[in-house]
């Protein structure tokens, strides 16, 4: 697949909005690759006003930004915060401020149980799931490309088997790539998080020059599937922090 022009991964998209210059009647086009559809499409956004919007992190004046179908509200402030959004009927809201200290915070999802570790610098916005039980999250690294999606669902019949070679079998039928995605030789890995049996592997998605590392992880009655996405540059220098976040995962 060849991409023409500026494209940018639509996984991408709230940093690059956290790095442009928002203010009162600012507009600006972005062409966001579609992978589902294997094309890119453009995209203006524009401001529309300035609101106060309240969060689980706090309140903040934001500018509401549109473009088609998707929406979002940065922060007014020096640090543009991606503090609301909405892509075609899926919200998120700002819920843990990224820390400037040295250490992490930890965030606790009251209904699954779950808890995850965000490193320094980072933000976490949690989706509202239309099924109960669903924790359904994203984690922002807000110093660079870097982004955590998080999915914790109760375990269906896949995870009668939740011992370390069933979850492995599970990840390897998993780890097949795509049209865009190929996965790296040798880097299925069993590994054990939080007590329970995971694996995790390294995809590369060369027409973005990003790099995919996934994680499956199972107890008896839970099931969590993360993706960790970023540039492909940047990758060895954020595989630790990537990997604190993954050992940091509690589930029941």
């Amino acid at each position: 697949m060849v991409l023409a022009g500026a494209v940018f991964d639509e996984n991408e998209l709230p940093m690059v909005l956290r790095r442009l210059p928002w203010t009162e009647n600012y507009k600006t086009s972005l062409s966001l690759l579609d992978t589902r559809l294997g094309r890119a499409i453009d995209y203006e956004f524009s401001v529309k006003e300035l609101e106060n919007i309240q969060t689980p992190a706090g309140e903040f004046p934001c500018y509401r930004i549109e473009a088609r179908s998707l929406t979002f509200w940065i922060s007014a402030d020096s640090r543009r915060l991606v503090v609301r959004s909405n892509r075609g009927g899926y919200t998120t809201e700002l819920s843990v401020l990224p820390r400037t200290g040295a250490g992490e915070s930890i965030y606790r999802d009251e209904e699954t149980g779950a808890s995850v570790k965000v490193p320094a610098g980072w933000i976490l916005d949690r989706y509202p799931s239309k099924k109960p039980h669903i924790f359904i999250a994203t984690m922002i690294d807000l110093h660079s490309s870097a982004t955590v999606s998080l999915d914790i669902a109760p375990c269906d019949d896949a995870c009668q088997n939740n011992t370390p070679g069933g979850v492995q079998a599970t990840a390897e039928k998993l780890a097949t790539g795509t049209q865009y995605t190929s996965v790296r030789p040798g880097s299925i890995q069993a590994r054990t998080v939080g007590g329970h049996p995971a694996a995790s592997w390294i995809e590369d998605f060369p027409a973005l020059s990003e790099v995919h590392y996934k994680i499956l992880m199972q107890s008896a009655s839970w099931q969590a599937f993360n993706v960790l996405s970023t540039n492909s540059n940047e990758f060895k220098l954020l595989r630790s922090t990537l990997d604190i976040i993954i050992d940091g995962l509690v589930i029941k």
